[in-house]
């Protein structure tokens, strides 16, 4: 058993919250809201041997460095709501300072999850050298204590939260608020994504303290183990570092895998494709972008109120181009109750279609109207009254939110002549991702509201 040593919850600092904490009125979900701080010593590791395609990696122990960070922790004030499973994110540091948004997603509340927002990397922590977001620049009051060295400490400080939080001889302070935990799902998106799928192949083989992993905008490969260096995707050689080790998973799992993908990852992923086992679901959504506009809206309204600058990237966008509006978080959502039958009950995600590649693996094959062939279908691609491209395909550069364009006035209004029958269609299209395992109700309720919202000119 590790021997970190927790404090909180957290009070206090220039602006009296934690960073990154919750727009969604909490107690009206039956939920608290608490932010720990977590020290201690956190294992570094050490590859061995090549690190190949197959994801089949190993590691090993190389000593040990301190830290001290911090943790977000959401979970059911009535202990007979709990599930018995926490949910751990890893913070994603892509853009200079920490988001996560998983434990604010409808699942969570809907089936009672606990959820755990881990500042595993650097960045979260200490943010880059110019012009800093990290924690201890937002707020030095609150935070000025946290230290983590350097990336390479990421996988033992994510190793070491999880003990913290994960089946456990409960003391005090207890960030789980005395609940009896049986089970952790370790979740993460894109950079996120990558450092998991390291963890996969060569640190849960040796910690085995996660009982699933869901991964999310995933661009088919894995982080450095051993490389201490603070990722800047800015910097000419970012993305290339980011995704360093091209691989599968690992085909020999004792624990779940399942990744949800959007359109946006496609051609990365393809290099790497794995076929669907028994341990290991593989997820497409087709149209959307890597940061979709509808789950981006959470994020911006958190920065905004936080202060903080987002780097959203330009796409040359003109008049009538806007961000994809196909979401995948609920796709995701959906993932994560399968996910929690998957590891109590023995009952596996349903297989679902992949994007279509044309041959030779560099293009997405298109329909008529240019959206993908294949993958998973919300009803914002089924119902479509737009071109909703998430990758880079031709001369278009989709940018991470996606791009999505009106289609013609009158194929539109062939297609729907008017607002009801659209709504109608979408309804329709809902029903269908639901039968299918991909959208739950919630998820699709509030989809039909925002169609509800959409009024083309055509339409009187």
């Amino acid at each position: 058993m590790s021997d970190i040593q927790v404090t909180g919850p957290v009070s206090g600092g220039r602006h009296g919250r934690p960073f990154g904490a919750s727009t969604r009125d909490l107690s009206a979900e039956g939920y608290v809201e608490e932010e720990y701080f977590f020290s201690g010593q956190a294992p570094v590791y050490k590859p061995v041997g090549e690190l190949g395609t197959d994801g089949r990696w190993s590691a090993t122990r190389n000593g040990s460095t301190p830290f001290q960070t911090r943790a977000l922790v959401r979970r059911p004030t009535d202990p007979t709501r709990f599930n018995g499973t926490v949910v751990v994110e890893w913070n994603n540091v892509s853009a200079g300072f920490e988001i996560f948004e998983e434990g604010e997603t409808n699942v969570i509340f809907d089936e009672g999850f606990a959820y755990v927002g881990v500042s595993a990397q650097r960045v979260g922590v200490h943010g880059h050298d110019v012009n800093s977001q990290g924690l201890r620049a937002w707020d030095a009051e609150r935070y000025s204590r946290l230290h983590v060295a350097d990336d390479a400490a990421s996988f033992g400080i994510f190793s070491e939260l999880a003990q913290a939080v994960g089946p456990r001889r409960i003391g005090l302070p207890d960030p789980l608020g005395g609940l009896h935990v049986q089970r952790l799902i370790a979740t993460g998106g894109s950079q996120s994504a990558g450092r998991l799928a390291t963890y996969i192949n060569a640190i849960q083989p040796l910690e085995r303290l996660f009982d699933a992993f869901l991964l999310f905008g995933w661009f088919g490969a894995g982080a450095s183990i051993d490389d201490p260096r603070t990722l800047d995707l800015s910097e000419s050689d970012g993305l290339a570092r980011m995704n360093a080790h091209p691989g599968q998973i690992r085909d020999d799992l004792s624990v779940p895998v399942i990744i949800v993908n959007s359109e946006c990852e496609t051609l990365w992923c393809a290099r790497v494709r794995q076929s669907d086992t028994d341990r290991f679901r593989f997820w497409e959504v087709a149209g959307a972008g890597h940061a979709a506009l509808p789950q981006m809206e959470r994020t911006l309204a958190k920065v905004a109120r936080d202060g903080i600058a987002i780097p959203l990237p330009s796409n040359g966008s003109s008049e009538g181009v806007a961000p994809s509006m196909v979401p995948y978080t609920p796709v995701i959502g959906a993932a994560l109750a399968h996910v929690q039958n998957w590891i109590t009950r023995g009952d596996a995600p349903p297989v679902q279609p992949r994007i279509e590649i044309e041959s030779g693996g560099a293009r997405i094959k298109r329909d008529a109207d240019g959206n993908a062939i294949g993958g998973i279908r919300l009803p914002e691609m089924e119902a479509t009254i737009t071109r909703n491209i998430g990758c880079v395909t031709g001369s278009e550069t989709a940018y991470p939110m996606g791009v999505s364009t009106p289609l013609p006035a009158a194929i539109v209004k062939q297609r729907y002549p008017d607002q009801e029958s659209y709504l109608r269609a979408f309804t329709a299209a809902a029903d269908r991702a639901i039968q299918a395992g991909v959208l739950r109700p919630h998820d699709a309720a509030e989809g039909l509201e925002r169609a509800r919202q959409v009024q083309l000119p055509d339409w009187s």
